[in-house]
């Protein structure tokens, strides 16, 4: 808030509804936070930190739309609102809209030169990438902008207040260190997934199996299970499908990474470096299938001590096996990993990842998408021949980051 503002009884109780909003973001209710942030905006609907933050609640519930219309406010409201364009410029770069997230990660620089550090590395990144794309795609979705707002709380404060920003200066101390030694795959493999939705009995034992292989907290999701319904009653019918990390080849995480925590290794696999990670969640903002969770820290049982509490994580080979307050991956970006430590020291899979394997329908196939005799590791048919012999797609393939799922219709 500028020093010549009048703090008024209203700004004031809308801070309040607002820091209350950020409690709930904090505990992964967002459904409540958006309350919290609603109310926020009926005291004071010229606050621009309330929409700003309650876009962000809407993009972490899925309403990438709704998150996007409130911070086209919030910089409606604020013109100087560092923070928002450089969360919009992600977004955009998540529907392939490289010239406009340019703009906006510019405009946050020029109106933040302490964003230096963080926003030069992906301007960079965007430059670099219009410089060798003959053709743009258009942008695949438009957002409407609404009136009122204003501005006080940035998103860097906010993310001081979950704990996040806590690694942010050593993190970046470090954006120059090698990626995970010993952790690049196999050069030249493409592992990923085929999944048979005619097999898909909906069980979601993919889900659970995630869990428990990977131990992951409350709040963070590995793979999800989709389900939607269309139509009008009694005219409807119910889509659903399981999905994990896309693993894409062009991905846009990886681009709006500032210190390249999020990068690809030799296999195509894409992971993240928890000791780079400075959960600036810009990777959240930009991923097109909300593949992406932020470990706030919490667990299942309240006591640390909990036996439960203490078994380790499988992740890179057990190296953050286990989390600890003010470690890594508490206050980092998580996502799928494809089980990459049950590969061997070759690469290879020693079994193939858990979600695959517990697919008692036999709907999710698994393996090297690269190879032209690469043969299902769960099931044993051949890759290519699943795909030429059925039609298949892969989910909003238009936006060109070419995901390494697909599914068989």
């Amino acid at each position: 808030m500028k020093s010549s503002e009048t703090t008024t009884p209203k700004k004031l109780a809308a801070q309040t509804l607002i820091e209350a909003g950020n409690q709930l973001m904090f505990s992964n209710h967002f459904t409540g936070a958006i309350k919290e942030y609603n109310r926020a905006i009926e005291t004071d609907n010229a606050n621009a930190t309330a929409y700003y933050q309650r876009g962000w609640a809407k993009l972490q519930n899925g309403d990438r739309e709704g998150g996007i219309c409130d911070w086209n406010t919030a910089i409606k409201l604020n013109p100087d609102y560092a923070d928002a364009y450089a969360d919009r410029a992600a977004t955009r770069v998540a529907v392939n809209d490289l010239s406009a997230a340019l703009s906006d990660y510019k405009t946050a620089l020029q109106i933040d030169p302490a964003k230096k550090n963080t926003l030069l590395p992906i301007i960079t990144k965007i430059e670099n990438e219009l410089k060798t794309t003959s053709k743009e795609k258009e942008p695949v979705d438009t957002y409407l902008e609404k009136e009122t707002g204003m501005n006080s709380v940035s998103r860097s404060e906010f993310l001081k207040t979950i704990g996040g920003m806590a690694l942010v200066t050593s993190a970046l101390s470090m954006s120059g260190c090698n990626k995970i030694e010993g952790f690049n795959g196999k050069k030249g493999a493409g592992w990923g997934f085929i999944i048979d939705l005619q097999r898909c009995v909906a069980c979601k034992a993919c889900v659970i199996a995630c869990k428990n292989e990977n131990k992951t907290p409350p709040g963070v999701a590995y793979n999800m299970f989709i389900e939607e319904e269309h139509g009008e009653f009694p005219n409807t019918f119910s889509n659903y499908f399981t999905r994990p990390c896309m693993h894409c080849e062009k991905s846009s995480c990886s681009m709006v990474c500032p210190v390249s925590a999020t990068y690809h290794r030799e296999d195509g696999i894409v992971v993240v470096d928890y000791n780079k990670c400075i959960g600036c969640r810009y990777c959240i903002a930009s991923c097109p299938y909300g593949a992406r969770s932020f470990d706030y820290g919490h667990n299942y049982i309240a006591d640390p001590n909990n036996p439960y509490n203490l078994i380790p994580s499988g992740e890179y080979n057990g190296k953050f096996g286990l989390r600890k307050d003010g470690g890594s991956p508490i206050g980092n970006v998580r996502k799928c990993m494809l089980c990459l430590h049950l590969q061997d020291e070759k690469g290879e899979y020693t079994e193939p990842p858990a979600c695959s394997r517990t697919c008692m329908g036999k709907a999710i196939h698994f393996g090297d998408l690269k190879d032209p005799n690469g043969k299902c590791l769960v099931h044993g048919e051949n890759l290519h021949e699943l795909i030429a012999r059925r039609n298949h797609h892969r989910l909003k393939e238009e936006l060109g980051n070419e995901p390494n799922v697909y599914y068989l219709t």
